[in-house]
């Protein structure tokens, strides 16, 4: 055996010491995907609750818009006409339990004292 060849033992720390060193990196770049899926995966979230938000906050502003042009108090142009008629369709029977828990009430219509036409003359006798 000659002096300049590598003992048993160098081969092995030497393998020892590659193998550690391709570990190493295999591990950090394990870490930086992850951290990185991590971070995209916090943004989609972020996004998706923003949009559910946003929903949430566009389906009461159409419910108050809605309710609005039931009572003829706000006008919207021509485009909208399908989306009202699908909500009148949609809301059909409840839009009269609606209006009437609104609060709102129709005054009598008669100029009389009381007349047969309207509730409110027939519940003040």
């Amino acid at each position: 055996m000659a002096e300049n060849e590598p003992t048993m033992k160098d081969k092995f720390s030497s393998f020892l010491s590659d193998a550690t060193a391709i570990g190493k990196n295999v591990l950090n770049k394990a870490q930086e995907t992850v951290k990185e899926t991590a971070k995209q995966g916090k943004e989609f979230v972020e996004e998706k609750k923003r949009d559910y938000d946003a929903d949430r906050i566009y389906q009461k502003l159409g419910k108050k818009v809605y309710k609005l042009v039931r009572r003829d108090e706000l006008t919207l142009p021509e485009c909208c006409d399908k989306y009202i008629e699908a909500l009148n369709e949609l809301y059909a029977d409840d839009s009269e339990a609606e209006d009437d828990m609104s609060g709102e009430q129709e005054s009598c219509c008669c100029s009389e004292d009381k007349c047969d036409k309207c509730e409110e003359c027939k519940d003040n006798d």
